[in-house]
């Protein structure tokens, strides 16, 4: 099992929302590999995404069998009917898509779900669920119901150039904007966090979860509902 540094999670800010930095990636140890191109690792050998997980409290420590290796100068290994992780989405702009296209590829990099950040920063997973594990959000759903559930909890995976930054979780309640919160992506190729709502009774009604990179562009959004 590969050691990994701890790093302090996220504390919650505000009195209903919070947000919890999750493990990189996924429990699994992720391998990168550069584009195609000249920039190739000498001998073809393999650069290791590094990873991180929360203390104890929040995530277990990670289990799993490495995933197959990719080497230096190779694209991940495509299945049927998949899409090039970096298939730039239609409306990016050229510079924006130059940086999103120089970033390595690792085992799990899918497409991006929404927009790309100015720093080629991009989301290419978020789901929803009842409760959190130290895979994720657990449970999924997009239905929660005041009688049976206390919180939602949105978990989304980031792929960036390995350099800090943040992007905002931020809740619209039908349609309107309702709060936002910071989110820290420390400087590894990908990082998996979580944003939860506390629900009380007056969230009844259509919502929607947005992951923002600064200049409010919209990296993934996720929509579910609230019942009594």
């Amino acid at each position: 099992m590969d050691r990994v540094p701890r790093r302090r999670g996220l504390a919650g800010a505000g009195l209903w929302v919070g947000v919890v930095a999750g493990a990189a990636c996924s429990s699994e140890r992720e391998v990168v590999s550069a584009p195609q191109g000249p920039a190739a690792s000498p001998g073809g050998s393999m650069v290791p995404a590094t990873t991180r997980e929360l203390p104890p409290a929040h995530v277990a420590t990670p289990a799993g069998e490495p995933e197959p290796a990719v080497k230096s100068g190779e694209s991940a290994p495509a299945t049927k009917g998949s899409i090039d992780p970096r298939a730039v989405p239609a409306g990016t702009p050229a510079a924006i898509a130059r940086v999103f296209q120089r970033l390595p590829v690792a085992i799990h990099d899918g497409p991006p779900l929404g927009s790309i950040g100015a720093s080629g920063i991009h989301v290419d997973k978020i789901w929803l669920g009842r409760s959190y594990e130290k895979d994720g959000c657990a449970d999924e759903t997009a239905s929660f119901s005041l009688a049976r559930d206390s919180q939602v909890n949105v978990c989304f995976r980031a792929v960036h150039s390995r350099e800090e930054e943040s992007v905002e979780v931020e809740w619209i309640k039908d349609g309107a904007p309702f709060r936002r919160r910071a989110v820290n992506i420390p400087d590894i190729h990908a990082y998996r966090s979580r944003a939860y709502l506390v629900l009380r009774g007056e969230y009844v009604g259509v919502w929607q979860a947005r992951v923002l990179a600064p200049g409010d562009v919209v990296l993934a959004s996720v929509e579910f509902t609230v019942t009594p």
